[in-house]
């Protein structure tokens, strides 16, 4: 999955990366939550993680723009912060965030989460290709049909 990391601590940033590039993801990754923004724009992202508190655009701000966005109705959106509580969790669920991740990160957590959004691309895959799989469908049952007849047209001798 390609994935957009967003934190404005350099050390949490670059944890999170190994961790993410360790699971075999493609990252990239922003400072702030303006720059965050800016590169969600201008590139397609599975997922994305963000730090709650960030200069520029909280991550709460920032799941907002998203949602707000053509493009991001289909993007796994992770908050991750350093406070704990049910009442944080709804707020950024609110906010447009699918799941919640508490500093410091827990690896298996992360990875917990990131196999939700691979579920969830996945069982979004068959809807898209609903249509051109029945395109195709009836193209074979016309190339079906013509082998069919021009084979049956050999046996009776019509050219």
């Amino acid at each position: 999955m390609k994935i957009l990391v967003a934190d404005d601590d350099a050390t949490s940033l670059l944890l999170l990366r190994m961790e993410l590039q360790s699971l075999g993801h493609d990252c990239e990754s922003a400072t702030d939550g303006a720059a965050a923004w800016a590169a969600f724009r201008a590139g397609h992202h599975d997922v994305v993680i963000s730090d709650w508190m960030m200069p520029g655009q909280s991550g709460p701000q920032l799941c907002e723009s998203i949602r707000a966005d053509p493009h991001g109705a289909d993007v796994y959106l992770l908050l991750l912060t350093g406070h704990e509580g049910e009442a944080r969790a709804l707020e950024g669920i609110g906010a447009g965030a699918d799941g919640y991740l508490v500093k410091p990160l827990d690896p298996a957590e992360l990875e917990l989460r990131l196999v939700a959004a691979a579920a969830r691309m996945e069982a979004r895959l068959p809807a898209q290709r609903a249509e051109p799989a029945i395109s195709l469908d009836q193209e074979l049952a016309v190339t079906a049909r013509s082998a069919l007849l021009g084979g049956l047209g050999d046996l009776i001798g019509f050219d």
